[in-house]
């Protein structure tokens, strides 16, 4: 069900309520960012657009560092 009123009343059970709970932890919550380890590979996950970039780099399923940054006004 999807809830498009405020006053909808829902429905749900403990799985539900865990898994709410679960996803509105991890949204407010930011990663906490380990020391690197040279001795284990790293992944870099990137994304662009025509407005920004952004780079993660990873280690063993653990950020590491983040970086993002505003590109300029294209002509």
């Amino acid at each position: 069900m999807i809830l498009l009123r405020r006053l909808c009343h829902f429905c749900g059970g403990k799985k539900q309520d865990l898994s709410f709970e679960t996803l509105k932890t991890k949204l407010t919550h930011a990663p906490i960012l380990v020391l690197h380890d040279f001795s284990k590979a790293f992944e870099l996950e990137c994304d662009a657009s025509r407005v920004g970039i952004g780079v993660m780099l990873i280690e063993g399923g653990h950020p590491v560092a983040f970086f993002s940054e505003k590109l300029n006004d294209l002509p």
